[in-house]
């Protein structure tokens, strides 16, 4: 007889003591956060009209929560998608449990019960998974593993921050932006930049980063109504809670820059940035003097840990970042589901095609 039981929920509360203690337990990550899922369901999925289905495993005989799979469910063109919760906000993810519980469920015959839990499904897409969290294909069998096309980047700040700098920073690279910031100061005026707390300025903070983007992206989420607003009131309430950095350079009233960043056990996740497109501005590097800047800031907050997340972009070396490596993982269920994840790995028109069907598949 198990000693687990399942409950499958469409909402559930992720701010509850429970979770938290078991989310701070384990090796999840900031896009499994209370805070981030809290908002995640509650907010951008029922905007998206996407339907919730959450899995909770616990001990059977103390009720205790030993596990959580967050997934959401949509149906395109006939196919059934079932998915962790992303939809293109989350650049990892992964199951939440404690490492001693994920291998009592998985070194016993419970594990086949849960794929029947998760109801009828043609494919599961399941993506970003970093190298040392719990392995979605430990339980669940016939997943087809592959990498994902882009990898995570992180740099460490252990040091007091003039001796990283040193250490990690090329001195071309070093004494360039030092240089471009005496002539945009020399030229514009004196440069000041800061977290934000005033709930007016972070408004005008993103009403920046989405006009700006606009102009530089094409497709960028901040474009659709849901995501700008579920990014917001992610702000909102984590810059007052300690969860949420919204990063400014400023040059009097004139925005020069934003950055959004993520806060999570001394690490500081880098999830939104933008600079000010104007020409009179282009030889003065903006967008790195300001992630810089924000490395100094975070390193006197304590943070130990720079994470660009995920993203190949040539700039992150700059700063000596690190490279881990991310995996997908699909598993079809159906013949339908076999053919869309032949064509999710044959990375081609027919790709294209498919992520048109479900968004933001990565």
């Amino acid at each position: 007889m198990s000693r687990f039981i399942i409950d499958c929920v469409s909402t559930y509360d992720f701010l509850s003591e429970e979770y938290q203690a078991l989310f701070y337990a384990c090796e999840a990550t900031v896009f499994q956060s209370p805070y981030f899922l809290n908002e995640f369901y509650s907010s951008l999925v029922p905007a998206l009209e996407i339907e919730p289905y959450i899995i909770l495993v616990r001990e059977k005989t103390t009720k205790a929560l030993v596990l959580v799979m967050p997934f959401v469910k949509q149906k395109r063109l006939g196919i059934k998608i079932v998915q962790p919760a992303d939809l293109g906000v989350a650049d990892y993810n992964c199951i939440i449990g404690r490492s001693s519980d994920l291998e009592k469920i998985t070194a016993s015959s419970f594990k086949k019960e849960i794929k029947k839990y998760l109801g009828a499904f043609d494919v599961m897409f399941y993506r970003k998974q970093r190298p040392e969290t719990f392995d979605i294909n430990n339980l669940f069998s016939g997943g087809t593993r592959g990498k994902n096309i882009n990898s995570a980047c992180h740099v460490l700040i252990e040091e007091e921050f003039d001796a990283w700098q040193k250490n990690a920073l090329s001195k071309n690279f070093k004494k360039g932006l030092a240089r471009k910031m005496r002539g945009l100061e020399r030229d514009f005026g004196a440069v000041n930049f800061k977290a934000l707390s005033n709930s007016d300025e972070i408004e005008k903070a993103f009403d920046f980063l989405r006009k700006e983007r606009a102009k530089r992206y094409e497709n960028d989420l901040l474009q659709t109504e849901a995501y700008f607003n579920f990014y917001k009131k992610l702000a909102f309430k984590g810059v007052n809670e300690g969860n949420v950095v919204v990063f400014v350079g400023q040059n009097g009233k004139e925005i020069l820059s934003v950055e959004v960043a993520f806060n999570s056990q001394k690490t500081i996740h880098f999830i939104l940035a933008t600079f000010n497109t104007n020409p009179d501005y282009k030889r003065y590097s903006l967008g790195l003097q300001s992630i810089l800047q924000l490395i100094k800031h975070q390193k006197d907050q304590g943070t130990k840990v720079f994470d660009f997340a995920l993203g190949d972009e040539d700039y992150k070396q700059f700063f000596g970042a690190q490279i881990t490596p991310m995996e997908n993982t699909i598993i079809a269920n159906s013949l339908i589901g076999i053919l869309a994840s032949k064509i999710y790995m044959n990375d081609g028109f027919l790709k294209k095609t498919l992520k048109k069907l479900a968004p933001n598949l990565s």
